[in-house]
């Protein structure tokens, strides 16, 4: 009862982590219009922009922060969650 009183007045776990990401998904959603519109040659060099930002971001961190082991891990993690669609996919699903 405690539990559902708390809820009400500071909503549940999910709804205050969808209201913190909010903001970010909103930028995504904006970009979208631009990665469809986007070649499959513009987006391959867009991959590598941002692979060498994280390069970057990876290379200011002190030593022993750097681990490129879990870097490794996360790429490719986000890879299999993620999994990029094939080109005559992607324009199937920007014609329906």
């Amino acid at each position: 009862m405690l539990g559902a009183a708390f809820s009400k007045i500071f909503g549940t776990k999910v709804e205050r982590e969808l209201k913190r990401m909010r903001p970010v998904l909103e930028q995504m959603n904006a970009l979208e219009p631009e990665m469809q519109r986007a070649s499959d040659a513009e987006l391959r060099a867009k991959s590598e922009q941002f692979r060498r930002r994280i390069q970057e971001r990876l290379a200011a961190l002190p030593t022993d922060e750097q681990d490129p082991a879990a870097a490794e891990k996360l790429q490719r993690a986000t890879l299999k969650s993620c999994p990029r669609p094939s080109p005559s996919s992607a324009r199937l699903a920007v014609a329906h």
